[in-house]
């Protein structure tokens, strides 16, 4: 081996030079050393992370489909067949729902239709039956009335109904359907709110009855209201009731109208005698010597009168249910034109009431 800085020859594997004492088989880092070892940082699994996003775009997507299908927004292929369908079928249950609306309303009408014709029936059967028996009155009565009538001197003025209530027979007649204003008559208005509204209105009932005028006319005119008015009133009396000449043409206590309210004896005696059937005639309260009114020896008389003029008597008339020992009945006694009403009223009223009692 040659020395690398005396260029002496030397033993191979000899430490230094045994001329110049150069140290020899030095490690040359730049050949023998070890390079340090280099350690790198874990690499991330970026393609696992990147999998994993996609995967769960994917998933979000499937599941907003599968929302937006089954709500119908998105259709595929066939579907539109049962989105047609679906629409079919919600039309027709539209239609089925209508259709079952119609029928109800329908069903609604006529009920209502067939509820006014039975009251319709049942009082145009009421009258009938009466009316049937308007012929067979009693002609002696009726002839001794017009007598009373023809000697006052007030013929045409004077219209009298006498209907007995055991055989609901007409016991006399005189003009009986001639119409007559209607003083001091009430009875129509209350029969029209007890049929319309037979379970309301109790108070205003009473009030109608009552031997208060004040209470009478504001009670009354209230039930006048209610019904929709007196033309609607009137219709409700002739058409739904069958009292073809009662008429309200005005409120009462309407002094300054124009029109006025009107019945005849026939209508009135009806009117009282289903009064008598199916309420208390206590209601009619109204005192009849308070409008110079005899009341026949032995008789109980329920009534309601009235006076165009209540300090002269005249055009008095009489609404009411007399009962005596041996008679039941109703009379209607109606004047006009300033008869001398207190007296043949009286004279009238106790023919009738001997007639009854005796017959």
């Amino acid at each position: 081996m040659i020395c690398p800085r005396c260029g002496a020859n030397i033993n191979d594997g000899s430490s230094f030079c045994t001329q110049c004492g150069e140290t020899l088989n030095k490690q040359n880092p730049s050949v023998n050393a070890m390079p340090p070892i280099y350690n790198p940082p874990p690499k991330k699994n970026t393609g696992l992370v990147w999998t994993i996003v996609i995967l769960s775009i994917i998933l979000a997507g499937l599941i907003t489909f599968a929302s937006l299908y089954f709500t119908g927004v998105i259709t595929l292929g066939n579907d539109e067949t049962k989105q047609s369908e679906t629409s079919e079928t919600a039309k027709s249950d539209d239609d089925e729902s209508s259709s079952d609306n119609d029928v109800k309303k329908s069903k609604t009408k006529k009920y209502n239709k067939k509820t006014n014709e039975e009251k319709n029936d049942k009082a145009e059967k009421e009258n009938k039956e009466i009316s049937e028996k308007k012929t067979e009155y009693s002609p002696a009565l009726s002839n001794a009335l017009v007598d009373i009538i023809n000697a006052e001197g007030v013929s045409g003025n004077v219209s009298v109904a006498v209907l007995d209530n055991n055989t609901k027979k007409i016991a006399a007649k005189v003009d009986e359907d001639q119409t007559y204003v209607a003083w001091g008559f009430y009875l129509p208005v209350y029969m029209a709110l007890c049929d319309r509204y037979p379970d309301s209105y109790d108070s205003y009932k009473n009030d109608i009855m009552s031997s208060s005028v004040s209470n009478c006319n504001s009670a009354g005119n209230y039930a006048i209201d209610l019904c929709g008015g007196t033309e609607a009133i009137t219709n409700y009396l002739q058409t739904n009731m069958g009292y073809r000449n009662t008429v309200i043409g005005r409120k009462y206590g309407e002094l300054n109208s124009s029109r006025d309210n009107y019945t005849s004896a026939y209508d009135s005696a009806v009117m009282l005698h289903k009064f008598s059937l199916s309420h208390n005639l206590s209601g009619l309260c109204h005192n009849p010597a308070q409008f110079g009114i005899t009341t026949p020896a032995g008789a109980s008389v329920y009534g309601q009168f009235g006076t165009e003029n209540a300090s002269v008597k005249n055009n008095l008339n009489v609404f009411a249910v007399v009962k005596g020992s041996n008679s039941d009945y109703t009379i209607a006694i109606l004047t006009q034109n300033h008869a001398s009403a207190t007296d043949i009223v009286n004279k009238i009223l106790q023919t009738v009431h001997t007639h009854m009692e005796n017959k």
